[in-house]
Order: structure tokens, then sequence, then C-alpha cells
């Protein structure tokens, strides 16, 4: 799946957004303030889909102490999160006391999510007719900070197929909805820049499942560098080497492309958000087979430009 279209409001460096006509590749002018904006707008549409993700986006904001977890209602859906310290918060939102931010995604299905969905609605004449117009669904997040600025109240306020917007809430949600929004979860991945998770990938390299996607990994930095291996160190700490040797002899940049190898190839996201300057990650969308559906890259020589 990837994403055609967003509207994003509310945030006090990106208070009104429409783009529309999105390509597998975006390119964002930046970094800046509006361009992390619209990350965490991104970031937000996914969190709104799983208590864990929410509190990934919390900690992002910087809105938690180190060892400190946000209080989150709700089971399969988060509703509401609170948290500590207020002062945080502030900076989300404009200083006129505005509250409210919101982000609205025309997402294109990949085929088995089509088929999902329409399994899912076989009796449904009014969906599998707007399926017949292309596989797209729009779905819409709200989150609102509570005058206090240590809790949200998060919630999907728009789920539509086409021209078909089906209820949320009651006895008209439709029985089959929370199954297929799990299916969402987890397609996106947001790069954090200098984060090499030598555990995640030494744990691919064992396992039955992602060994493939491993070894994808491991020619990243090839044929100009050297072939990318996981293995165990001091301590059975895990480590990442360069042709059999610390990675660390290739410098900072080789280390880079590692870590965003590793959430290209090992993250099983679909869409992958990274500030970098290294265009190789445009070419993980390209060609049958590849890894990603859509790359939202943050970087010095972008098109879209946040304004």
């Amino acid at each position: 799946m990837f994403i055609r279209a967003l509207r994003v409001r509310g945030f006090r460096d990106l208070p009104e957004l429409s783009l529309r006509d999105l390509s597998r590749v975006v390119r964002v002018r930046g970094p800046s303030p509006a361009a992390t904006a619209l990350g965490d707008a991104l970031q937000l549409l996914f969190a709104a889909l799983h208590p864990p993700d929410l509190q990934t986006l919390l900690r992002r904001w910087e809105l938690l102490a180190p060892d400190e977890c946000a209080e989150i209602t709700g089971e399969r859906l988060p509703e509401q999160a609170t948290w500590t310290d207020p002062v945080g918060a502030r900076a989300l939102v404009p200083e006129d006391g505005e509250r409210a931010l919101s982000v609205t995604a025309e997402i294109v299905l990949d085929p088995p999510l089509t088929q999902a969905l329409r399994s899912a609605t076989a009796r449904d004449l009014e969906i599998l007719a707007a399926l017949m117009g292309g596989p797209r669904l729009e779905l819409g997040v709200g989150a609102l900070l509570t005058t206090t600025h240590d809790a949200l109240a998060i919630s999907i306020q728009r789920f539509a197929v086409g021209e078909a917007r089906l209820a949320l809430h009651g006895s008209e949600r439709p029985p089959w909805l929370p199954g297929f929004l799990d299916r969402l979860r987890g397609r996106l991945c947001m790069h954090q820049p200098r984060t090499l998770p030598a555990a995640r990938i030494l744990e691919a390299a064992t396992s039955r499942d992602g060994h493939a996607a491993y070894q994808r990994w491991a020619g990243a930095l090839t044929p100009d560098g050297p072939e990318l291996r996981a293995a165990r160190g001091a301590g059975e700490t895990p480590v990442i080497l360069g042709d059999g040797l610390p990675l660390r002899r290739w410098g900072r940049p080789a280390r880079d492309r590692a870590a965003l190898a590793a959430d290209v190839f090992l993250s099983g996201a679909d869409i992958l958000w990274a500030e970098t300057d290294d265009a190789w990650l445009d070419e993980q969308v390209e060609g049958e087979g590849s890894a990603l559906e859509q790359v939202f890259r943050v970087c010095t020589d972008g098109e879209v430009e946040l304004t």
C-alpha cells in the first residue's frame, strides 16, 4: 500500500497542508520544522491503529521521561494517552489555543489488502461497487490535547472506500472493520538516524522467515563497499561487521547506510520516512519485488516544499 494524497491540520509548524498525486518517492525539502511536522502527522495516522505505536510517537515527541510510559486507554485501538510533563506538548500546537490535530490520507491498497477487503465486504454491494473504481480508501485520524497539555484523546474519524463512508462506532459499525484496521498496523517505519539495530539484525540472520531479507540487507553496501554481517561480539553483544571486520573501519556513511537498510529490508513496513540525502533509498521502491511501496525522503534537494 502507499499514500496517494494527504491532508494535515493543526500542527504549530504545519497549520494546514494538502498534498495530492503523491508518487512512490516523495522528496520533501528539508530538514525543517515543517518537514518534521509532516513526519509527525504520518506517524500520528498509524499511531491511531495500535497502542504501542502511540507510545512510540509520544516518545518521539519527547513527552515522556526516560523511564516513563504513557498511560494509554483502549485495547484494540487507543483512545486516550496521559503523561506527566505538560511542557513538551505545547510545542506541537499553535500558541493561539488551538489543540486539535488531524490527518487524512488517501491510501492505495496492495493486492492482498484489496482481496481482504473484498472478502470482508462480500455482501456489501456499495463497497464492492466502490472498489470497482480502484483499490483506494480514505483514513482520517483526529487527536485533541487537553487544556493542561498532559493528555491526548485520539480516534479514527473517517474510513471510506470510494464514496462509501462507514460508521466507526455503535451497532452500525461493520463487524469486519476492526480486523481490517489491524492489517494496516506496522505499515509505516520512521527511520531513526544513526541508530543501528544490531540485535534485530542478528535475529533476522538466524530467523527461518527473515533470512532472505537479511541477505538483502547484507548486500546494501556492495559493490562499492563491504558485505555486511551480524555477529556476536564481546559478552555476546550483537555487532555489525563489514567484510568480516568491524564496520566502524568504513566510517559514518557506511554505518548510516547499514542502519537505513535495516529499516528498508527488515522492518516489514510498506512506507518508510527518512531524513537522508542518500538517493539509494529511492531505488528501493523500483522494480518487481522491491522492498518498499513508498518512500518519504527529507533531503536538501527535495521537490516538495512545505510553506
